[in-house]
């Protein structure tokens, strides 16, 4: 039972209301971003090329790096702990996947042709649903903000 209470003191000491904020802050403005860049695609044509979701990575990798950078400049040796960066990449990916995932259900039920579109050309696509489309996206998201904080961390950790 000390295990978990160590876990516990140690996350509740690396969950300031600072980090918190600041986490929010740069998840709302990544979450922003991908809308804006969503919007530009199907202004431009360009929506219905379903790979070009993947540059969504170099939004959310590039505001993780700059909240672990933003953070890592409050030290004084410019450093994080592995726990504290873990944290804050997951609260940024949170905070950034979240309200993008509700944008893109409200979208998806109001645009049924672009989900028809989805449908018919996106592998599998037969077996998606608008629920099914927006929890794949939730998991990449997720899954790629924790792979991308993994990597970049080594760069911020102390030695």
């Amino acid at each position: 039972m000390s295990h978990i209470n160590k876990i516990s003191s140690r996350i509740s000491r690396s969950t300031s209301p600072t980090t918190i904020v600041s986490t929010f802050v740069s998840g709302i403005t990544i979450s922003l971003f991908m809308m804006v860049f969503f919007g530009v695609m199907k202004a431009t044509g360009f929506g219905e090329v379903l790979y070009l979701r993947a540059l969504n990575f170099i939004f959310l990798g590039g505001g993780i790096f700059l909240t672990l950078r933003l953070f890592a400049n409050q030290n004084r040796d410019h450093h994080l702990s592995y726990f504290k960066g873990m944290l804050i990449g997951l609260l940024t990916t949170v905070f950034a996947i979240i309200p993008f995932a509700i944008f893109l259900l409200i979208y998806l039920n109001a645009d049924v042709a672009f989900v028809e579109y989805i449908q018919l050309n996106a592998p599998f696509g037969e077996y998606l649903s608008v629920g099914t489309m927006t929890a794949v996206v939730s998991f990449e998201g997720l899954v790629s903000g924790i792979v991308f904080t993994y990597v970049i961390l080594p760069y911020f950790k102390k030695e």
